[in-house]
Order: C-alpha cells, then sequence, then structure tokens
C-alpha cells in the first residue's frame, strides 16, 4: 500500500506559488481552463480521439511486468494533447502508471483505464471531471483529480485506494458511501467544506484541507493515526477536538486561520 507521497515542504512552496499567481497575471493553466470555458459556450464539440502511435512515443519507466513473465513499459504521460477520447490506452495491458492531465476528458472518457488490469496510479488534474467516480480497479492506489467540476465523493469505492487528491474541486463533504480501510492520505484543499465532525478513517495519516470553509476541528480525534494535519486558510478559531487519541501527531498547519489566544493553543498538546 502506498502511504502521503507528499513532501511538505514542497507542498508548502506549491501553495504560496499558486496564491501567488491567483493575486497576480493569469497563470497559462488559468488562461486554458478560460478558453476552454469560451470554447464550450460556443456548444461546439470536436472529438479528438488518442491513437495507440501516439501513446507508443509517450511511454515510460520499463519494469518487470506483473505477471513477472518479461519487462514492458509501465506508464503512459499523455498531457495537454486535447483528448476527448483514450480508449487506444486499454491496448496497452502492463500500464500501472497513467497521465492523461489537462485535457478535456469526462469521466465516461476516462472510465477506460479502469480496463487496465494493473493500473495502480491514475492522475487526471484539469479535465472535464464532474465525479470521481470510477468502475473498482483491483490495485488502483492513488488517484488525483485536481482543477476538475467535481461536487461530491460519495460514489468513490476502490478496494485497494490509498490515496485520493481532489484539490480545486466543488465538493462540499467528505463522504464516501463504502468504507476504504486503506486510505492513507486525503487531499482535499480548496474546495468547499465546512464540517469535520463525521471524520472516521482509522488508519489516515495524512489530512490536507487547506482552503476550505472549516471554522472547528470537532471530530479529527477519531483520525487515532494521522501524522499530518494541514488546515491552512480556513476560519477556524476553537481547536476542539484534540486529546491524547491523537499522540502521533507530527505535523499541524493553521497558517491564516482564525485561532487567536494561548487557550486554543494549549490544546494541541495532545502527548499523554
Amino acid at each position: 500500500m502506498l502511504k502521503s507521497r507528499f513532501n511538505i515542504t514542497e507542498k508548502e512552496e506549491a501553495e504560496e506559488q499558486e496564491e501567488y499567481e491567483s493575486q497576480s497575471e493569469p497563470s497559462v493553466s488559468r488562461r486554458a481552463e478560460e478558453a476552454v470555458q469560451e470554447f464550450e459556450h460556443l456548444e461546439i464539440r470536436l472529438e479528438r480521439k488518442l491513437n495507440r502511435s501516439e501513446v507508443s512515443v509517450r511511454l515510460g519507466h520499463l519494469g518487470k511486468t506483473a505477471d513477472g513473465d518479461g519487462y514492458a513499459y509501465l506508464k503512459a504521460t499523455c498531457t495537454g494533447m486535447g483528448l476527448t477520447d483514450i480508449r487506444a490506452l486499454a491496448a496497452f495491458e502492463h500500464l500501472q502508471f497513467v497521465d492523461v492531465s489537462d485535457n478535456l476528458l469526462t469521466i465516461e472518457a476516462l472510465q477506460v483505464v479502469t480496463k487496465l488490469p494493473f493500473l495502480v496510479l491514475l492522475h487526471a488534474d484539469r479535465n472535464r471531471l464532474s465525479s470521481a467516480s470510477l468502475a473498482r480497479s483491483r490495485y488502483l492506489q492513488v488517484v488525483i483529480l485536481n482543477h476538475n467540476n467535481i461536487r461530491s465523493v460519495h460514489d468513490v469505492h476502490q478496494p485497494e485506494l490509498s490515496t485520493l487528491e481532489v484539490g480545486y474541486n466543488k465538493v462540499e463533504k467528505i463522504e464516501f458511501n463504502s468504507r476504504m480501510p486503506t486510505l492513507k492520505c486525503l487531499d482535499f484543499r480548496y474546495n468547499l467544506i465546512a464540517d469535520v465532525s463525521n471524520l472516521d478513517f482509522p488508519n489516515l495519516d495524512s489530512l490536507y484541507l487547506a482552503g476550505n470553509k472549516i471554522t472547528s476541528l470537532a471530530g479529527i480525534e477519531r483520525l487515532t493515526n494521522l501524522r499530518i494535519l494541514h488546515m491552512r486558510n480556513n476560519p477556524i478559531a476553537l481547536l476542539n477536538g484534540f486529546d491524547q487519541t491523537l499522540a502521533k501527531l507530527q505535523y499541524i498547519n493553521l497558517r491564516n486561520c482564525k485561532v487567536a489566544t494561548l487557550k486554543q493553543i494549549r490544546k494541541l498538546q495532545v502527548r499523554i
């Protein structure tokens, strides 16, 4: 199982860069998103199919196949191609890592990756995803779907899912219909989440919730194995929820929150 893949320092620097860009000239990615929106308003629907020859020149990471009988390229990087159809990927059955970020894919078009029998990691930032619900994939452990139009994750279920990253979407609740005890890292930065009182992920190692609408951390005590808690840029004033059950906590980020008294800070003394 994969634990948190994040380097905290790198994430801090990335967030600062994103905040700087949001206050200055529009970034290239933002201009691209605006262009896509304008294109959609024209109601023009152009199909852009990926073909096998294009996949072939975008393969990498030579390694042993999952069945151990030989070697194959395990990674495909098909980014920034304006793709609406990626069915050609299904022909490369040994793929374990797929990156199709910066395209025009819907959740329906993305389903084809679940036909890859050994898929471990899927990266699909900046597409047209309205949902994160993918057909079950036996070995899928990491799903990264930042900068889409996802409003709910209730229908997400992968039997081996370790990391789910859906930052910069429109999710209001961290709620799953099916329990996934394998979850180690959840990243919901810059969504619309206001409440964490119902979180129940006993094996969770890392939780990233920067830039939401959270006012209280009551309920966080249920995350008994939590090591990293990232709550930057939330209107949090009260630090209720911290007790001895959070003895594994090593890193807390409350930058630009509303905590203003020593009485609240003392609640962070959770070690026995």
